[in-house]
């Protein structure tokens, strides 16, 4: 994930998958969010995250969703990212 990312490649996860992202340092910075579980959203601020309690979150080539509610939304920001 984090070599793809420093390719300048879309990077997505949702649900409890951007722990995955911030696992490999490319969340460190960035407003994520992340299912609404607090050792999820702990795992991200620990590791840099700006968590954002929020349904879908994009920041620059990084997209994040919460669950399974934000998989509409989640698409959308996928179909229309550079």
């Amino acid at each position: 994930m984090k070599q793809f990312h420093e390719q300048g490649k879309l990077v997505a996860a949702i649900r409890a998958a951007p722990g995955i992202l911030a696992n490999a340092g490319v969340l460190e910075g960035i407003n994520a969010t992340c299912y609404p579980y607090e050792p999820i959203s702990e795992l991200l601020t620990s590791k840099g995250a700006n968590y954002v309690d929020e349904t879908v979150v994009v920041q620059g080539d990084i997209i994040t969703g919460n669950g399974p509610e934000a998989s509409t939304a989640f698409g959308q920001a996928l179909a229309t990212a550079p």
